[in-house]
């Protein structure tokens, strides 16, 4: 090559790298910001840099995608940079907008953020309703009352407005306006525990103190929670089951409710995988739940085992446990693993303790043991008592506490909720006699005496 033909090459090249220079210079692509979530699990991890990989520096769409991301997963000064920069490329849409408040909010700059939930609130598109949520509970953290009701009595019919706005009239001195509130509310979730709560707290700041103690008593007997998540937080959530190990959850919940339960094992075992360096033991928990579907005993014990080793022991593992060792052909086991059970309690609307009491009454009749088959027989009705109890179905409640004291008669729990049942059920007679049996096998069981003592005094 000629040292003229080369020269012009270099030429060329500088001319070329000038123009870049200055356009550059004029119309700057800014970089993605330096994200590192090393505490993270691995599969949210290789998600993220997918997403940074595919990033479109000169797209307004990919800055929010990207910066919703980053929200969700708590890199909240990242998040707000990719906004600012979709600011800087175009007009934000409803979403947008209400992404950038919620996280100039979570940021500590309400002031900052009231102003982009004011444009939603303008444009009157689909999210108003999520806006004024956000501007309420700004308004809250800024100990400002007046403005937040304004703003929660703008919100429709969403139970996480009308729960706040309760609790805001009880704390204004409105208690009456707040049960007038839950009334309204209970009509359409008539098993809502929280709203049967703050009833009970509304008529005891009324100094109506049988009220309160009646509303007490029914939230007992309710067990569905609405949830206190904002509709932010709960796209937060949804995007928590799109991404890192959670995505692998939900596919294999759909795997498996087309029937294909190894795939949903296959699915599980990767979101465990997805979950390093952290552990989330309720992927193992489901993996034996299904291996036991399969007839896979000896695959599901090793799965419960990694679960009790880094969580404890519970009534679920145990009942499994059992359950996995009487596929294997040892009862023995089996019933031991069921009589270890027997120490702990499930959640409330579980049915392990049921299911226990279940199986060790039939293993001991297996046996013919019938005095123990029997005596876990009653412990087993009472258990399904319990949830009937739980869900105010007082009627099928009242049979199985009944049949409990039957089968065991000497177990002062069974006697004690079969009283309650029937003072709910206004039976007042039959109430006074299980409350005094109660008493008969524990004669300091304090709810049967104040039970009682609340009979004497109506």
């Amino acid at each position: 090559m000629s040292g003229r033909r080369l020269a012009l090459i270099v030429l060329v090249l500088l001319e070329l790298g000038a123009l870049v220079a200055a356009r550059l210079l004029v119309n700057p692509v800014a970089a993605l910001p330096v994200s590192e979530v090393g505490t993270q699990e691995v599969g949210l991890v290789e998600d993220m840099r997918a997403l940074e990989l595919a990033h479109d520096p000169g797209d307004l769409q990919s800055w929010i995608t990207i910066g919703d991301f980053y929200c969700s997963f708590g890199l909240l000064p990242q998040a707000e940079y990719c906004l600012a920069q979709a600011a800087e490329l175009g007009t934000l849409d409803e979403d947008g907008l209400l992404l950038r408040g919620n996280i100039l909010s979570r940021l500590g700059r309400i002031d900052e953020a009231r102003a982009y939930f004011q444009q939603v609130v303008e444009g009157r598109g689909d999210r108003v309703s999520d806006a004024w949520i956000q501007l309420a509970l700004d308004a809250l953290r800024k100990n400002d009352p007046r403005a937040a009701e304004k703003a929660l009595r703008q919100c429709s019919d969403e139970p996480i407005a009308q729960l706040a706005l309760a609790r805001l009239l009880m704390r204004t001195d409105r208690a009456a306006d707040a049960v007038t509130l839950l009334d309204r509310m209970l009509e359409k979730n008539p098993s809502s525990l929280r709203a049967v709560q703050m009833k009970g707290w509304a008529y005891e700041a009324m100094g109506e103190d049988r009220a309160a103690r009646e509303q007490y008593e029914l939230s007992l007997r309710h067990v569905q929670t609405i949830s206190m998540l904002t509709p932010v937080r709960q796209h937060d959530e949804q995007m928590h089951q799109q991404y890192g190990p959670g995505r692998f959850l939900m596919e294999s919940g759909q795997r498996e409710q087309q029937g294909d339960l190894a795939g949903a094992i296959a699915m599980m075992e990767q979101g465990i995988e997805a979950s390093k360096p952290l552990m989330r033991s309720h992927y193992s928990m489901r993996i034996a739940e299904l291996e036991l579907d399969l007839d896979h005993p000896r695959k599901a014990l090793k799965h419960l085992r990694l679960v009790m080793l880094n969580d404890g022991e519970s009534a679920e593992i145990w009942e499994l446990v059992g359950l996995a060792w009487k596929r294997l052909g040892d009862e023995g086991k089996a019933r031991r693993a069921w009589l270890e059970g027997t120490r702990l309690r499930a959640s409330k609307s579980m049915s392990s303790n049921l299911y226990i009491h279940k199986n060790l009454s039939e293993s001991f009749a297996e046996a013919g043991d019938d005095e123990s088959a029997r005596r876990h027989r009653g412990l087993m009705h009472y258990e399904q008592g319990r949830l009937a109890w739980r869900k105010n179905d007082l009627q099928s409640a009242e049979v199985f506490f009944a049949n409990a004291t039957i089968d065991n008669p000497q177990q002062a729990a069974s006697w004690f909720y079969l009283a309650e049942t029937r003072r709910a059920r206004n039976d007042r007679e039959g109430a006074r006699v299980a409350y005094r049996q109660c008493l008969l096998l524990n004669a300091s069981h304090g709810r049967a005496q104040r039970g009682l003592a609340i009979l004497d005094s109506e």
